[in-house]
């Protein structure tokens, strides 16, 4: 199987996907942490577990109940490991090797997708316009770079995706066994990344059941794959809780028939709209909505529509919702949301609305797309937390280090410890009393921190101590606190990180 993603583009069109793919490495790079906390706690703590640097005890409960999949944690246990080989492992240069796997993949998936809907529009600009779309949508690049479950799945299941419609759609296509062998390999990683895949498989199913219903014999290849991939994932999941059993249906025992993802609330059918409109800020999210709804409409035997509409009603029959459930879309969703413009009918209908109203709509929007890309991409990380660690951790100076704190223990941003990040040789130590850090002074051996959640350090601080502090490190500029407009810089996680001095 030959793949070559730029053939057909003209130059501009190339010169906006190679911008596009920068985009995606810089994001990798700044995007340090993790959007939700099961990016985090359900894989790197997972396979730092199995790595002995975190104990059982540390992880949450879905790993008693061993509802998770294993694979991901494993492909970080992998990389770590070759790392380790060659005395080079750091957990942030790991995450980012992670990031930017995952940000190339989905570029690539993002192409081959655009593709397949290059017949789809006769009007060549309203193909550019699907691609600048696809390419620029200022959270893309941040959900393309995510190494969690919802990202993976999506990213194979149309990986997965691009080959079975090559093949239903095109009865002599050279390979056919091949790819279909590879289809089945790609939906069985989907699954075992995100087992609510199972949605999007039963869009496809029924498209093809309706619209190619000769064609399910050549899906042969790829049942046999997927059957074995399924096996596979139970092996994996076995090496890795040392038991056998089944994730799937731990996970849905657990969380639908014991009510479990209910007991972390519950929401109306309709909420997935309201998320959405919040998250992809508006106006911007209204418009994106309304012409995701439009083109649905004019395209109903569209194979993305089938899987996008049976994906959502999925979700929305379960109870329990999040956003980042329907991640696994994006990857379709720039698509989805430009399908009206290959229906004639509605174009047509579209005419009354002036150009002129229409030209000033559109600049604006790209204005204020554009700065929700740079500021997503460049300078919000998902996780400013995370930034604190990585300080910690290349300042420790190779000697055992202490994190002194009066408050909490930065380490613990949840009800559980953040041992990934955690440098091997560094305790943390909650003191009671100011007076209490004489006693970590002077210490030629160690490296003594001290970590506090002000802005300024509090003068019930500063004045019960003869000790001097000095500023290392904080995750927001002095300036800040100027800009304090009705509270909200108080509102403000903040992290600093001293060093002490007599």
């Amino acid at each position: 199987m030959k793949i070559e993603l730029m053939k057909g583009y003209d130059q501009k069109e190339k010169v906006a996907l190679w911008i596009s793919f920068l985009l995606h490495i810089c994001c990798a790079w700044f995007s340090l942490g993790y959007h939700y906390d099961d990016e985090h706690w359900q894989i790197l703590e997972f396979a730092n577990y199995k790595l002995g640097l975190s104990p059982a005890s540390d992880l949450p409960w879905e790993f008693a109940d061993q509802i998770r999949p294993t694979l991901q944690p494993i492909i970080v246990i992998i990389l770590a490991k070759a790392m380790m080989a060659i005395n080079a492992y750091n957990p942030f240069t790991l995450t980012f090797i992670l990031r930017l796997t995952t940000g190339i993949l989905s570029w690539i998936a993002t192409l081959l997708i655009v593709k397949t809907a290059r017949d789809f529009f006769t009007n060549r600009n309203h193909f550019y316009f699907l691609l600048l779309f696809a390419s620029f949508l200022w959270f893309i690049p941040y959900i393309h770079v995510r190494y969690s479950g919802e990202t993976w799945s999506g990213l194979f299941f149309f990986f997965g995706l691009y080959y079975l419609l090559d093949v239903v759609n095109n009865d002599q296509g050279k390979n056919r066994i091949v790819k279909m062998l590879f289809v089945g390999f790609c939906m069985g990683i989907a699954f075992w990344c995100r087992f609510q895949i199972v949605f999007a498989f039963l869009g496809i199913g029924l498209w093809l059941l309706f619209f190619r219903f000769k064609s399910l014999t050549k899906l042969l290849p790829a049942l046999a794959t997927g059957i074995l991939m399924l096996g596979l994932g139970i092996v994996l999941d076995h090496w890795f809780y040392n038991d056998w059993v089944f994730t799937p249906y731990k996970y849905f025992e657990s969380n639908i028939l014991h009510h479990v993802a209910a007991s972390f609330g519950v929401s109306p059918w309709w909420d997935y709209f309201s998320m959405f409109i919040l998250f992809a800020v508006m106006p911007l999210s209204i418009i994106l909505l309304g012409l995701l709804i439009l083109s649905i409409i004019s395209n109903p035997k569209s194979p993305y529509v089938w899987i996008l509409v049976a994906f959502l009603i999925g979700h929305m029959l379960i109870g329990h919702k999040e956003l980042r459930f329907l991640f696994p879309m994006i990857y379709i969703f720039p698509l989805c949301c430009c399908l009206f413009l290959s229906n004639n009918k509605i174009m047509n209908r579209l005419k009354f609305i002036p150009n002129g109203l229409i030209r000033i709509s559109i600049k604006a929007l790209i204005v204020m797309n554009i700065i929700l890309l740079v500021l997503t991409v460049f300078i919000k990380p998902p996780s400013e937390h995370v930034l604190t660690y990585r300080y910690i951790y290349e300042h420790t100076e190779g000697k055992p280090t202490k994190v002194l704190s009066l408050t909490k223990n930065l380490y613990r941003p949840a009800h559980l410890m953040a041992n990934f990040y955690i440098p091997r040789n560094l305790e943390v130590i909650i003191i009671e009393n100011v007076k209490d850090l004489d006693q970590y002074i002077g210490s030629k051996d160690e490296t003594i921190l001290f970590f506090d959640d002000h802005l300024d350090l509090p003068e019930s601080v500063t004045s019960q101590s003869a000790i001097g502090f000095d500023l290392q490190y904080r995750n927001l500029p002095a300036f800040i606190k100027d800009l304090n407009f009705n509270g909200w810089v108080d509102r403000q996680n903040v992290y600093c990180i001293y060093k002490l001095r007599k």
